[in-house]
């Protein structure tokens, strides 16, 4: 795309099978920063409230072509939540997708203050395994939309106000090189790290759905890439079908995004009083309390295996390595699994590596593009 006027804002969007990271600036340029569930709801399915009782449930309301939806972090308590997760390269051209793009940008849009007259970046990133002109163009064609008249430009309303946002250019970047990126760049689109660039950097990013591997020589992705079936939701059907079995075999429908509030609440009170986690679930009254520990654990450890049987598949010398990047919101729950690496090297915060590419590197390009 053509850029004709400055760019002035750059938000970046890392849409995961199970978590959505972005990052953007305020308009005084401190970090702004989200982690939300890659789903989202009808405001209708929240139903009434009376009488001034009930939980508050945290989300906002926000409105895309004349449909009023609902997205925050308490999406996983609003009944038939809207998935936009999928291993399939088509999930970009669905309406779920395209809407989503829509009401994460809105969210931004209200909470960094953006006003009409905002020219904005988007930088995000593609999967391993789909890194074709045809998925780029999908994905570009959800950021800007594909009609002639007023390409770029989305009209939200979050709440009672309508915001504007105005995408003048999109970069789509490699998920793995936007790990290394995040580690190469600071914030300002600076080099941090130049001796990157020539390293012999591993990837191996640990996902919803599945697990990526891939190389890096001198900055280069490598086409020996390997993807395989394997990710966090594994652990999460573990954990269902533990609850379904200790409820007499019961059909018990446990969201993905309950699972993970239980289990870092229980990590969190685990590290208030310094004993080992606990992980129970009880959907009601009704309901048996299920300690789902075990079957956590032994979920995490079946995916260690998979993922050791992998790396040992791609990589015959993978201790010829200089980095070896393990990524994802869960990597650091499944590394202790993970033996064949021993020590492997983690970003800040590995959950979020991908969308600080995207930043830092969106940051650069605008920069780029500001002095041209």
């Amino acid at each position: 795309m053509s850029v004709k006027k400055k760019i002035n804002r750059v938000i970046a969007i890392d849409l995961g099978n199970g978590l959505t990271n972005v990052r953007s600036s305020y308009e005084d340029g401190s970090p702004y920063s989200i982690t939300l569930p890659s789903a989202f709801g009808f405001a209708s399915n929240i139903g009434e409230a009376f009488g001034g009782a009930g939980e508050d449930i945290i989300v906002d309301y926000i409105t895309v072509d004349g449909v009023e939806f609902v997205w925050g972090e308490d999406i996983h308590k609003v009944p038939q939540i809207i998935h936009t997760a999928s291993l399939l390269e088509d999930r970009y051209e669905t309406n779920n997708y395209k809407t989503f793009i829509k009401i994460v940008l809105g969210k931004v849009a209200k909470d960094i203050g953006l006003s009409p007259s905002d020219q904005v970046l988007v930088s995000t990133g593609v999967p391993s395994d789909q890194t074709k002109e045809k998925t780029v163009n999908a994905i570009r064609n959800a950021l800007v939309g594909e009609g002639e008249d007023y390409k770029g430009l989305h009209k939200v309303i979050v709440g009672d106000e309508e915001y504007i946002i105005n995408v003048a250019e999109t970069t789509i970047t490699p998920q793995p090189l936007a790990t290394v990126l995040s580690a190469y760049l600071d914030d300002k689109g600076r080099i941090k790290d130049k001796d990157l660039t020539s390293k012999k950097i591993a990837i191996i990013d640990i996902g919803g759905g599945t697990t990526d591997l891939d190389t890096l020589l001198q900055f280069k992705r490598q086409h020996n890439f390997r993807s395989i079936g394997t990710g966090f939701r594994d652990v999460y059907k573990a954990i269902q079908d533990e609850i379904k079995k200790e409820n007499d075999g019961r059909e018990i429908n446990v969201n993905d995004y309950v699972l993970l509030d239980i289990i870092q609440m229980a990590e969190q009170t685990a590290k208030e009083t310094g004993e080992d986690p606990v992980y129970t679930y009880q959907g009601s009254d009704k309901q048996k309390r299920v300690d789902f520990t075990t079957a956590y654990i032994n979920a995490l450890r079946k995916v260690g295996m998979q993922i050791n049987q992998a790396i040992s598949d791609q990589w015959k010398d993978y201790d010829s390595f200089d980095l070896i990047f393990l990524v994802g919101g869960s990597a650091k729950r499944v590394a202790p699994y993970i033996e064949i690496l021993q020590e492997p090297d983690f970003p800040h915060d590995p959950g979020k590596s991908n969308v600080e590419g995207y930043y830092n590197l969106g940051v650069s390009k605008m920069n780029a593009n500001n002095r041209g």
